[in-house]
């Protein structure tokens, strides 16, 4: 069950007090990064937004965007700052004693001051529940849209898989024939050579050749790593690094396939596998 790292998720929660909108966009990264954009009533509570986005995300770059509207004239009580209003009472005083007969000190007047008294608008508490639930069903559209995706790319990698099962085949195919050629370009040579050859050392230096160029190893690799790549699409977990680190494998045993082609099947073959290989590796480059 593979999910893309590519995703977006949109999900708005309303209450008397006005309304919270969350969004959620993800981009593949080797790391989990999440990034945050939230307005500062939220922040103590940034831990566990974050632990909650890591529950449903193992691996990509996250951002996360929380927007807070609060409906005009909503108010639950008034606040102030009791060093601010000691710092204006300070100053007002200070200013009282240069003046004569100065006016008494009106406390209302204190508390209008900037930054001395503000409105409590919503408990951080409940601004965070809200927070949570319109999060929680963000992350829960954006996973299925990753795991559709995932889905996707899974059954394009499949596709090569396949691809790459019928360019083996032509190779097992073709290897009798390959080893035959070898032989009869050998005896063809020591024929124009004139040269009188052991029957023992002739079929010495045959093994030898046929060993050069012997490409059943890579052959069962590549069988064996291609199963695996067909059973980790299957499994639940992340499974990006796991391809990843398959791709470099299946591509290793291209590679020497090509290093020991000693016909234009083979050599072809490698190529077109090189090819199917880098196209999965393309798919995988995005998948969790």
């Amino acid at each position: 069950m593979p999910y893309s790292m590519t995703g977006f998720a949109r999900s708005e929660h309303k209450s008397d007090w006005g309304s919270i909108c969350c969004e959620v966009k993800s981009v593949n990264h080797r790391f989990l990064d999440i990034y945050f954009r939230m307005p500062d009533s939220l922040r103590e509570f940034e831990l566990d937004i974050r632990n909650l986005i890591k529950a449903s995300v193992s691996r990509g770059k996250i951002e996360c965007s929380i927007q807070v509207q609060i409906n005009p004239g909503h108010s639950r009580g008034k606040s102030y700052d009791a060093e601010a209003a000691k710092t204006v009472i300070e100053a007002a005083e200070a200013i009282a004693t240069q003046i004569n007969s100065p006016a008494a000190i009106n406390p209302l007047d204190i508390l209008r001051m900037p930054g001395v008294s503000s409105s409590i608008e919503v408990e951080s508490q409940e601004l965070f529940e809200t927070a949570r639930a319109a999060l929680s069903q963000a992350l829960e559209q954006h996973r299925q849209m990753r795991l559709r995706e995932g889905n996707e790319m899974a059954r394009l990698v499949e596709q090569r898989i396949d691809s790459i099962a019928e360019q083996v085949s032509i190779v097992k195919a073709v290897l009798p024939e390959i080893r035959e050629a070898l032989k009869q370009r050998l005896l063809d040579r020591l024929d124009q050579l004139k040269v009188d050859t052991d029957a023992d050392r002739l079929e010495q230096e045959l093994v030898y050749q046929a060993q050069r160029i012997d490409v059943d190893e890579e052959i069962d690799r590549l069988e064996t790593h291609m199963q695996e790549v067909r059973n980790t699409l299957k499994e639940d977990q992340p499974i990006g690094r796991r391809l990843d680190f398959l791709m470099q494998e299946l591509n290793r045993e291209a590679n020497t396939l090509g290093s020991k082609s000693q016909a234009v099947e083979s050599t072809n073959v490698s190529i077109e596998l090189k090819v199917l290989i880098e196209q999965m590796r393309e798919q995988i480059q995005n998948i969790e």
